[in-house]
C-alpha cells in the first residue's frame, strides 16, 4: 500500500457537476511521475479524522494529469488542507469515455464497487 500526502486544490468542478464531487490534490512529494495510474479504494485523513474514498489518477477528460479523489458520504469544505491518502486496492485502468454521461455511469459503478471493498476491508 502507498501512503502519500497532497493539498486541496481548486479543480474544474467536473466531478461536482456529475454528482460526484472530488478534492483535487497537489501532490507534495518530488516523485509523481512514477505514480501508478487508475481508479482506487483509499483512505484519506483530513484533520485526523479518517474517511473512505475512491481515487482517479491519472489523464482528465480534457487531456491534463490529475490527482482526485471522491470521499465517500462527506461534504465539507477542505481547499487549502493538506491530506493523507493511503491507497488500498485498485478498481481499473483509467478509460478514455466518449461522454460525460457515460463517463457518471462509470463513476457511479466505480463508486458502488469501493462501498463493498470498503465492508470487506473494515
Amino acid at each position: 500500500m502507498k501512503k502519500f500526502k497532497g493539498k486541496v486544490i481548486k479543480g474544474h468542478g467536473l466531478g461536482r457537476k456529475l454528482g460526484f464531487p472530488t478534492i483535487n490534490l497537489e501532490s507534495m512529494e518530488q516523485d509523481t511521475d512514477g505514480r501508478e495510474t487508475g481508479v482506487f479504494v483509499v483512505r484519506v485523513t483530513i484533520d485526523g479524522q479518517m474517511h473512505w474514498g475512491v481515487m482517479h489518477a491519472g489523464q482528465t477528460i480534457k487531456g491534463n494529469s490529475s490527482c482526485e479523489v471522491h470521499i465517500l458520504d462527506f461534504s465539507g469544505d477542505v481547499y487549502g488542507k493538506e491530506v493523507s491518502v493511503e491507497v488500498l486496492e485498485k478498481i481499473r485502468e483509467t478509460w478514455k469515455f466518449d461522454n460525460l454521461e457515460n463517463l457518471r455511469e462509470q463513476i457511479e459503478l466505480d463508486v458502488e464497487l469501493a462501498k463493498e471493498k470498503v465492508l470487506d476491508l473494515k
